[in-house]
């Protein structure tokens, strides 16, 4: 009886307590979640021209774009496309339309290619209804 005593015992001190394992941060990377890719870029949105953002890798699927800093009244076009080398296919449904802080999505599952299988994204963004600075943030 003591034996069982003392080994439930232990095996509360053993679930109650964390270890380093279960208290490690949580990173999941994985379909259903949104995973940033690249990082958070500042770009200029010009009225009469647009600027290109950095590329990033795509597992497939759908991919995001987010602008924030963005006033509420802004309007600006995105462009995706992929790039192979020194050519690029532009995405099917560019342009979109931000408008201000706004999320657009793209699937981009057809354009997963090469080596790696992923496939490599970037966007052109202006033509801005004013000009102004704002972040763009990628998620895949």
């Amino acid at each position: 009886m003591k034996k069982i005593k003392l080994m439930l015992a232990a095996l509360i001190v053993f679930i109650l307590v964390p270890s380093a394992v279960s208290a490690a941060p949580y990173i999941s990377y994985g379909a259903g979640e949104w995973d940033q890719v690249g990082y958070s870029q500042t770009l200029l949105l010009k009225t009469n021209n647009h600027v290109k953002t950095q590329t990033v890798s795509s597992g497939g699927g759908n991919f995001q774009i987010r602008v924030t800093g963005s006033y509420y009244g802004q309007v600006y076009k995105v462009w995706l496309y992929e790039a192979d080398g020194d050519k690029y296919t532009s995405i099917p449904s560019s342009p979109k339309y931000g408008y201000g802080d706004y999320t657009m999505t793209w699937d981009v599952s057809d354009y997963v290619d090469g080596t790696n299988g992923k496939a490599e994204i970037f966007a052109h963004i202006g033509y801005a209804k004013t000009e102004e600075y704002a972040t763009l943030s990628f998620y895949d």
